[in-house]
């Protein structure tokens, strides 16, 4: 029991906690003021800030701010190099910017500056401008030369900053940079592309372990951003797509039960070694490992969004939901509604909205009681609306199958193409010896596939390949990391007609 007495009276004792309905908040009889108040002018208030602002006019000029934002950009000779400022510019690159903006954001919430707005301005616009004209360079040319994927918290800020004041200028930019991410920086599977220590130009798609791509972190980004525009467009099912990817082919790949948390999601060889250090991919991952429900569901004023399948419950405006299901593993889904109180003989009126993957293999037919009421298909969601009484039940089958991804990156080899194999949202590998020099080679044609795979019983989500038994295909995430794997196969055939030859 928690003991409230002498100087420790305020400590809850150690390896103990307290139970969220036990606490009692305190009230806050005010709130602080974002707006709204005006100094006197040539009160000793008012006079320190003007003179505040002198002090970011004359200190800062916008081209001397802009500097390594252009260099990164690709600009020769961007104008303000020589007015750079030992260690403070040279060591901290762009943090003058950073500096400045904290400065002219907090004044101008009070006193209205026109060149200090202006200046303000243009430090934004000329930070989005490369992003908003969908530029490449934006993502991976930095004056430090090292791209990363910690430049997407950048991207969650600018979202939220939206979010907050509706201005178009920040939905735009973070619309180019998620679908640049999205094209030039994801592998199959979903993890990110983009990491540290190395050139990422767009389509590099590294796969080699020693060039730090599929970062736990940046995933965990990914997702955040995902999230955001989510619940600005909760209609488009890409968004909670990505979130799916990061989850089964990162977060639960990178989690070495008993051993620690994975940072890199190494597609080839042998998985990275857990770690137990307190790594940002070990502070990054256990935040998304332990936010997982977030994902499962989003609640709207008139109803819910079944968003990904996992056997749970939720409770909102008085009526429950229970998911059943063992998805991946089988694609049957049950969405049982109940009204937990009183249990009712009407639980109320509510739109379920429930996610048709784009994933999918079909159509998806969802029937209420029994009866079928409406067809979903792949890449949307399905709305469902009626009076729902306690025991209604909603049943579907989302249908999955095997498919073949095409590897496009730098690590192709001179006349073997690669393939990603993919199940659902779920990215499968290959795991067995090397052959011929090569990570995994299968000698099996693409256009053939998946008959040259056959399931094995008892064994839900692995096959074995037909002709090279020694070979199983199974998920990514299930993999230890002993087993020598490729996410990214190198298979024979029609498609390595028009490539080059095998040298001699």
């Amino acid at each position: 029991m928690l003991q409230l007495r002498g100087p420790d009276r305020f400590c809850v004792p150690r390896g103990e906690s307290t139970a969220p309905d036990t606490w009692s908040p305190p009230p806050r009889p005010v709130a602080v003021p974002t707006g709204g108040v005006t100094v006197r002018e040539g009160s000793l208030f008012h006079a320190t800030m003007r003179e505040n602002i002198s002090y970011l006019l004359r200190s800062f000029s916008a081209d001397h701010m802009l500097y390594h934002f252009r260099k990164r950009a690709g600009h020769a000779d961007p104008p303000g190099g020589e007015t750079q400022v030992s260690f403070w510019d040279t060591n901290l690159e762009g943090s003058s910017a950073g500096r400045f903006l904290m400065g002219a954001g907090n004044t101008l919430r009070w006193i209205e500056d026109g060149e200090l707005r202006g200046r303000m301005d243009a430090i934004v616009d000329g930070w989005i401008a490369k992003i908003v004209a969908r530029d490449p360079e934006a993502i991976w040319i930095h004056g430090l030369g090292m791209p990363h994927c910690y430049e997407i918290t950048a991207m969650e800020a600018y979202m939220d900053h939206y979010l907050a004041t509706g201005d178009g200028r920040y939905l735009e930019a973070m619309e180019g940079a998620w679908e640049m991410i999205h094209r030039h920086w994801q592998h199959a599977g979903g993890s990110i592309a983009i990491c540290e220590g190395h050139d990422y130009p767009p389509d590099s798609r590294f796969i080699d372990r020693k060039k730090h791509t599929g970062e736990f972190c940046g995933s965990v980004f990914w997702a955040k951003l995902g999230q955001r525009f989510h619940m600005l467009r909760p209609e488009e099912e890409r968004y909670v797509a990505e979130i799916e990817k990061a989850i089964y082919n990162v977060a639960l790949a990178n989690q070495a039960p008993g051993a620690g948390i994975r940072y890199h999601a190494h597609l080839e060889g042998h998985k990275a070694r857990a770690l137990e250090i307190n790594t940002c991919c070990e502070g990054q991952g256990t935040r998304f490992l332990g936010s997982l429900p977030e994902y499962i569901y989003s609640i709207a004023d008139d109803g819910l969004y079944v968003n990904l399948f996992a056997a749970s419950t939720i409770e909102w405006n008085g009526i429950e939901l229970k998911q059943e299901t063992d998805f991946p593993f089988d694609g049957e889904i049950s969405l049982t509604i109940a009204s937990p109180g009183a249990r009712r003989a009407s639980a109320a009126s509510a739109g379920i909205r429930i996610r048709v993957p784009g994933w999918a293999a079909a159509d998806v037919e969802f029937s209420v009681n029994g009866k079928v009421i409406a067809t979903g298909k792949p890449g949307s969601y399905v709305t469902i609306e009626r009076e729902w009484s306690d025991g209604d039940t909603i049943q579907f089958e989302l249908p999955m199958e095997l498919r073949l991804t095409l590897y496009r990156g730098a690590d192709n080899f001179d006349w073997h193409i690669r393939f990603a194999i993919e199940y659902g949202p779920i990215l499968m590998a290959v795991v067995g010896p090397p052959r011929d020099n090569i990570p995994v080679y299968l000698a099996e044609e693409p256009g053939k596939f998946p008959d040259w795979l056959e399931p094995i019983p008892g064994e839900p989500l692995h096959w074995r390949v037909r002709t090279l038994p020694e070979y199983r295909v199974v998920p990514y995430w299930e993999l230890g990391g002993d087993q020598h794997f490729s996410c990214y196969p190198v298979l024979t055939g029609e498609e390595q007609v028009s490539r080059a030859q095998p040298k001699e």
